[in-house]
């Protein structure tokens, strides 16, 4: 062994707890004699037998027995593939938008470093440098199917990634379960991400905080449900659906005057949003104000002689009335 570079030995993995298959980018005896043929010189070696098992690679890495099976990345390509010992055969299973390097693997999913290819002589000519997009992350896919199950992207801060490894019985907060981005996130099959549009607006931001809080105010969690409403209106503070859900949630928890002013500021800032009327006649409705509730209904379908909520509260309100007077 000499420190001059000659095949960049890269990759190895243990058979029966021994050394027992490596990767490599070259076959030459001289010093960096494999950057000349790096697009396809790399090659698969069993360190035991000695012999090359398969050569005409492009920049090989991470070599894994698992289930059985030799496994191996291609970085130049971004593939994941397997090699039949027995018959020679090489299966491509997967394929992944980056320079592949590490991967663990465990039961049918391995989870793939991807890194984005540096500006270099080192890289040129690979395929992976011809893709639109160059990114960094961590990939999951299904290694009997070949599908993308997910991905992680590192948008920033990180361009290479030269290992992957599962940390047994782990569990680490990457971000706050509360976390506004949390809501903001969604799992999707790998057929449709071309189609995903990720939230920009606040209003886009602060819609799926709003659905969470409306969920949980079903559930009959209230005061959960008054948070979420609160996280959405200090991410777009004029979220009226949500300014007015929760105010009914303090509603159905009794605290009447904390609603009162929730809406009242509404009415201060734009006296002419129908809904804010209609709220505030539902929270001296609950009170037991029923003149305050009938101004306020009136009030809604003064502006809009046409809604319906006002006029079906308003036809509550009045039959109990009529009990009341009875």
């Amino acid at each position: 062994m000499q420190p001059t570079d000659k095949c960049h030995l890269n990759g190895m993995c243990l058979k029966d707890g021994k050394p027992r298959y490596v990767t490599a980018l070259g076959q030459t005896d001289e010093p960096l004699g494999w950057r000349a043929n790096k697009a396809n010189g790399g090659l698969l070696m069993d360190v035991v037998t000695n012999e090359i098992l398969l050569d005409g690679l492009s920049m090989p890495h991470s070599p894994r027995w698992h289930q059985d099976q030799l496994w191996f990345l291609e970085s130049g390509k971004g593939a994941l593939s397997r090699l039949d010992l027995d018959t020679g055969e090489v299966t491509e299973v997967a394929t992944v938008p980056g320079f592949t390097r590490g991967m663990q693997m465990v039961g049918d999913i391995a989870l793939i470093g991807v890194s984005k290819v540096r500006e270099s002589a080192t890289f040129s000519g690979l395929p992976v440098t011809k893709l639109p997009k160059r990114v960094c992350g961590i990939w999951v896919v299904n290694i009997q199917t070949g599908r993308i199950i997910t991905f992680i992207e590192f948008s920033s801060g990180m361009d290479e990634i030269f290992s992957v490894g599962l940390l047994p019985y782990s569990v680490t907060e990457i971000g706050g379960f509360d976390d506004t981005l949390t809501h903001a996130n969604y799992m999707v099959d790998n057929n449709d991400i071309g189609e995903v549009k990720m939230p920009e607006t606040p209003i886009e931001l602060a819609a799926p905080v709003f659905e969470k809080g409306n969920d949980l105010f079903n559930d009959g969690k209230k005061e959960e449900a008054i948070a979420e409403f609160k996280k959405a209106l200090a991410i777009q503070a004029d979220y009226l659906p949500a300014t007015f859900n929760m105010a009914i949630a303090l509603g159905d928890l009794g605290r009447f005057e904390e609603a009162e002013k929730v809406l009242l500021d509404v009415v201060e800032n734009d006296a002419s949003i129908v809904e804010t009327y209609n709220s505030l006649g539902y929270v001296y409705y609950k009170q037991g104000d029923f003149a305050k509730a009938k101004e306020h209904f009136e009030k809604a379908l003064q502006l809009k002689p046409d809604y319906q909520q006002a006029k079906t509260s308003l036809d509550v309100l009045k039959r109990e009335m009529a009990k009341v007077n009875a």
